[in-house]
């Protein structure tokens, strides 16, 4: 059991879904939906499925690589209380503390820059304190921390804590978790022998609780042992009330049955017979009490000397198929007790013997089932059906035990320990199944990253044999010669070096004509006209020109620094991919050491593991044959009580001949 939490932890460690969407939604239909935080519901999904290590892992890989990105708590309440199912009461409590008592260094507000925008008190920031600057979490959440604390506390015996947890909590608590913080405060006031105040939580719980039925039930129980008599009358009432209750409810009418039992035995206990007989008759014949119940309506009929009716109670027992049940074996032994009160000593000798031969049979079952416990099968069939299926529950516990073992032992099997050793051991045999698959897939991570390495490889040859990395260098070369001659352009003004094709054309054409009219100058033809509209073509084409030309410049600009943006992008990329050809061998490095490092750890831990089994494996057997040590030791008492009885009676008929 040592090894038990500490491979819990290990393997965690190693290694309320937030979903917006239009209610009614169809498939044809165009309407949106968001989801957040999805790891977060993952994690609850299996939540709900009682899949609780995939719940711890999901919430623990999203929190490693950040994938909750809203600010709502209950991420952290909902690990903690798979923590607490797991019993891992430390790491439950720090994260609950964490909730309760934030670290205000990490939390504090930086207004060291800033402080003039806190001079409005309503532009500050409202989800701090602004004395303590300590983070606000919602009431609720607050509240659902210190009742999942106080639970963590209770169950680890630290009763003070939990009750003043407990009663901290305000008023935001769902109405069941309101009832179980009333049920465990009243538990611990109990404990304590705190009756006014066990008795006054009674009060706060809602009309027709389940919850208050128990808290009745155990306050009760706890007041009619004590010596007061006034505090004895009081549990007598509260039994009274619990005993008087009409309904359907299956827990309900076995709280009555026990309440009546309670009341039966109090009152047998005081001498009061024939009160008892009234509130045994009260309990149901197929009830899980009826055989106590018959038992003591014997011993209350034998109590008013009423022998006769005393023994067709017993005799009910003795003929029933629960022979293993105490009540039952105590019958066999009172019967011919009652008969020898009757001088029959005939019919007692004869029952004293049926009970000495049922002692033995039940003595010989009970070897039988100690020789089964320490072998092998006993453990299978605790087991879970399924390996993968972390589900468990206390019907698949029991379901597959053998009959004779649930006949004999049927308490221990249903009490709150062995369900708990049993569930803890099909949780750690998961664990071992989780192992022993992360350890299959080792193989196939390794072959991963040989291919990774090999397609690594192949292309970082390719690469290095093109001329793209030649081609860039060119390219990079071509742009900075197209900065220089913009720049020349800008500083001599020199607007015709920005000239379209089409206007370098025409300008061609005018200096042809130009020529053309100077050759022509001193001949006799008239060419005014024709110098007059040269100049006044020239003239606007150049006008043009340089009007346009700072829209031109402008552009020109434009669209070189797209280039050097362009040119940038691609150095960048080309910087990332020398980084990525320099460090792939060191990370593909990293990576084999990590597999192989994963790979140590599980073998690491699966022989930790194998020794929390032996261990698990070795309580469940001690707490088998404890119990079945004390029911055997019980029938040997009441089989020697027997064969001294027969004795007895034998040699007092002896000597009357």
């Amino acid at each position: 059991m040592q090894y038990l939490h500490s491979i819990k932890i290990l393997l965690i460690s190693g290694f309320l879904f937030t979903c917006v969407c239009g209610s009614n939604i169809r498939a044809e239909e165009n309407n949106t939906h968001q989801v957040q935080d999805l790891a977060y519901g993952t994690s609850l999904f299996n939540f709900f499925q009682e899949k609780y290590f995939s719940a711890i892992t999901e919430l623990l890989i999203a929190e490693h690589y950040q994938r909750i990105k809203s600010n709502d708590k209950n991420p952290d309440l909902l690990l903690g209380g798979l923590y607490l199912s797991y019993d891992l009461h430390d790491q439950s409590s720090k994260i609950f503390r964490q909730l309760l008592i934030p670290d205000i260094t990490d939390n504090k507000p930086d207004i060291s820059d800033n402080t003039d925008d806190f001079d409005d008190e309503d532009e500050a920031d409202d989800t701090y304190d602004a004395d303590n600057y300590k983070p606000i979490i919602p009431a609720g959440v607050e509240d659902q921390a210190r009742f999942l604390l106080g639970k963590n506390y209770y169950h680890g015996k630290l009763y003070a804590q939990a009750e003043e947890l407990f009663i901290s909590i305000k008023d935001s608590l769902t109405l069941d978790n309101e009832e179980e913080k009333l049920f465990l405060l009243n538990a611990i006031f109990l404990r304590n022998k705190n009756f006014e105040q066990a008795l006054n939580t009674l009060d706060y719980f809602s009309a027709d609780s389940i919850w208050m039925i128990y808290a009745q039930f155990n306050t009760a129980s706890y007041l009619v042992q004590e010596q007061d008599e006034d505090t004895i009358e009081q549990g007598i009432e509260l039994l009274d009330d619990l005993a008087a209750i009409d309904s359907t409810n299956t827990e309900k009418r076995i709280i009555r049955d026990k309440a009546n039992l309670a009341l039966a035995y109090v009152a047998l206990r005081d001498g009061r017979s024939a009160q008892s007989i009234k509130y045994f008759n009260k309990i149901r014949i197929k009830g899980i009490e009826a055989n106590k119940a018959l038992l003591g309506i014997g011993w209350a009929r034998y109590r008013e000397k009423e022998f006769k009716q005393a023994v067709i109670p017993w005799m009910h027992l003795a003929s029933s198929q629960t022979e293993a049940d105490l009540a039952v074996q105590e019958a066999y032994i009172s019967i011919p007790y009652v008969f020898e009160k009757m001088q029959d000593k005939q019919q007692a000798l004869h029952q004293y013997g049926l009970a000495i031969e049922r002692y033995k049979f039940q003595l010989a079952e009970t070897r039988q089932l100690v020789a089964f416990i320490k072998t092998p099968q006993f453990l299978q069939q605790l087991k879970p059906g399924s390996l993968g299926n972390e589900s468990t529950s206390a019907a698949s516990v029991i379901k597959n035990l053998d009959p004779l073992l649930t006949q004999y032992m049927l308490p221990l099997l249903s009490s709150r320990e062995f369900q708990l050793a049993a569930k803890s051991y099909q949780e750690i045999i998961h664990l071992r199944y989780m192992l022993n698959h992360w350890q299959n897939n080792i193989p196939a991570l390794q072959m991963i990253l040989n291919e990774k390495r090999k397609t690594y490889k192949n292309k970082l040859s390719r690469t290095m044999d093109d001329d793209s990395l030649q081609k860039v260098k060119l390219l990079t070369n071509k742009r900075q010669l197209l900065v220089t001659q913009i720049r020349q352009i800008e500083n001599k003004n020199a607007s015709m070096r920005l000239a379209t094709d089409d206007e370098i054309e025409k300008i061609n054409l005018l200096t042809q004509t130009r020529k053309r009219l100077q050759t022509l100058k001193g001949s006799n033809e008239d060419i005014g006209e024709s110098r007059n509209r040269y100049r006044f073509v020239n003239g606007r084409l150049l006008w043009e020109i340089d009007t346009d030309y700072p829209v031109r410049l402008w552009a020109v600009k434009r669209q070189l620094q797209q280039l050097k943006k362009a040119a940038n992008d691609m150095h960048q990329t080309m910087r990332s991919l020398k980084a990525a050809w320099n460090t792939a061998p060191a990370d593909f490095s990293r990576f084999d050491a990590r597999i192989a490092n994963k790979e140590t750890q599980i073998k690491s831990l699966k022989k930790k593991i194998s020794k929390a089994i032996g261990a698990q494996e070795q309580q469940l057997r001690m707490m088998a044959l404890e119990e079945l040590r004390l029911h055997r030791n019980q029938i040997k008492l009441y089989h020697d009580r027997a064969l001294y009885a027969k004795a007895r009676l034998y040699d007092s008929l002896m000597a009357r001949e």
